[in-house]
């Protein structure tokens, strides 16, 4: 089994703390209902982008990067990716397009 690499992506909790007024992030209550198939918005390298979940374990989730990346990354369209709950800027429940 391939193993699955963890990145230094952006605490999107911590940002919403430290700049309250200009930056929202999911509440615990939306976090704890991402499912699998759902979409999430997360960053690395001053880059965001959306990723589908395809499984969680607790705080851990692992994903699918959905979309081309424009900065240098050490991912791509594609790639899965592992990832805490905390990271996550943006929640698209799936079949809900109303959020992109």
């Amino acid at each position: 089994m391939k193993k699955i690499k963890t990145y230094d992506f952006v605490n999107a909790q911590e940002m919403q703390k430290k700049y309250p007024a200009t930056f929202e992030a999911p509440t615990k209550k939306e976090l704890d209902g991402i499912k699998p198939e759902d979409f999430v918005k997360i960053c690395h390298n001053d880059e965001r982008f959306w990723v589908i979940v395809k499984k969680i374990n607790k705080d851990r989730i692992i994903g699918e990067v959905n979309n081309d990346l424009i900065r240098n990354q050490p991912f791509k369209l594609g790639d899965k990716i592992a990832f805490l709950k905390n990271h996550v800027y943006c929640v698209m429940k799936k079949g809900n397009s109303d959020t992109l």
